[in-house]
């Protein structure tokens, strides 16, 4: 049986940023992948005829920015992806700050013609580099080799270093997980059921607990919308430890949030959105959420 040739997505000089010292040419999903990266060592506004292009990273890394902020930095880095006619969507936007190493890794869930894919980048004052397939961000914070987009001088642009400002409070090393979803969730059956299950790597979380926090906008169609958020036990099953529970009566979207502390479950564990919706045939819904693992 013959088997589906992969999608035309074009061919392309092989770089992520300037002018590459030796030249050759990439194809297929490698070179949609290069051309995000470029957006993402470009400043906004630096191509004049197209000035939505471009969302440099590194301008992010020290800016302190706020839970208001994040949720911006996410949606500008969606609208990025999406830019590129090849991408079909960019489901999910997940941060991770390592202090020690005063790098940000963004991993970013992306689907284009040829199915879902993950790219993961590592960003620091320099660089944005894309990390191997496969590797977890822990292991490329360790040393482990990357494929870095390095900066190059763009004309009119003055890259010298600037006078030093002073220390900043010493940061704690402990890391978090940010988990985005600019989507919808919805249940009408009356009965539990999971609407959002996905997993994470507790293991790069030091602490014997971790607090959990679930923000988003939710509405119940009719009567009382209910929302938990469960920690571990069997995938696809209403189990595990429970972080909290929400309820809704608004028929229309309002803010609600799940946040407590629990015992720190290290490794791979499933994290679970259960609805229950007030009655069957009546939505519970949920949208634009987002989950803090710290």
């Amino acid at each position: 049986m013959a088997t589906a040739a992969a999608t035309d997505f074009g061919t392309d000089v092989d770089c992520r940023s300037g002018v590459p010292l030796r030249w050759g040419l990439v194809s297929g999903r490698a070179n949609v992948i290069n051309a995000l990266a470029r957006r993402f060592v470009t400043a906004t506004g630096a191509l004049p005829d197209d000035t939505a292009y471009g969302l440099d990273l590194r301008g992010y890394l020290n800016a302190g920015l706020t839970a208001s902020g994040l949720s911006q930095l996410r949606s500008s880095i969606i609208a990025q992806c999406e830019l590129d006619k090849r991408v079909q969507s960019c489901d999910t936007v997940v941060f991770d700050f390592n202090a020690q190493a005063s790098t940000l890794v963004v991993t970013l869930v992306i689907s284009d013609a040829d199915g879902p894919f993950t790219l993961v980048l590592a960003v620091n004052d320099l660089t944005v580099a894309i990390l191997n397939q496969g590797q977890t961000a822990a292991a490329a914070l360790a040393g482990a080799a990357v494929a870095e987009a390095t900066v190059t001088s763009t004309p009119g642009r003055d890259e010298s270093p600037g006078p030093s400002g002073p220390p900043g409070p010493a940061g704690s090393g402990a890391g978090g997980i940010e988990l985005s979803f600019p989507k919808t969730v919805a249940t009408n059956t009356g009965a539990a059921e999971i609407i959002e299950q996905i997993t994470v790597d507790f293991s790069g979380l030091t602490g014997s607990t971790v607090l959990v926090d679930l923000v988003g906008r939710a509405l119940s169609a009719s009567g009382t919308a209910t929302f938990r958020i469960y920690v571990g036990g069997t995938y696809d099953a209403l189990d595990g430890t429970l972080v909290g529970t929400t309820t809704t009566t608004s028929t229309s979207l309002v803010e609600i949030q799940i946040s407590s502390s629990i015992t720190n479950p290290t490794g791979l564990r499933p994290v679970k959105i259960v609805g229950t919706s007030g009655a069957a045939g009546q939505d519970a819904r949920l949208t634009s959420y987002t989950i803090s693992i710290r």
